[in-house]
């Protein structure tokens, strides 16, 4: 419960993450490295560099959540293979897979 700017910034689970949003935020699985630079890491040799160590010990399961509309096209950055190109009027919106299967829309 709280305001919907709230809610869709920082959801405090992960059904109202993956239900606040169209399209839904990515929710992806891997764990936490603190070996060198602090990342989240996920199948298919996706690493995400975070900010801040987080209070996870290393190699901990979690979720990483990204929103759709935080993610732009770039070699440098997570790999996947595009399979549908989805115009939507103001938008296009794109959806991959990544090397570990998982669908990440952008």
């Amino acid at each position: 419960i709280g305001p919907p700017l709230e809610l869709y910034d920082r959801p405090n689970n992960l059904f109202v993450a993956s239900f606040i949003g169209s399209p839904a935020m990515n929710l992806l699985k891997g764990g936490i490295a603190t070996d060198g630079s602090p990342s989240f890491r996920g199948a298919g040799e996706i690493s995400v560099p975070l900010a801040a160590t987080p209070s996870i010990s290393n190699g901990e399961p979690v979720v990483l959540g990204i929103r759709p509309e935080h993610l732009r096209l770039s070699e440098a950055g997570i790999p996947v293979t595009v399979a549908v190109v989805e115009p939507t009027g103001s938008e296009v919106q794109l959806i991959g897979r990544t090397e570990g299967g998982e669908e990440i829309v952008a």
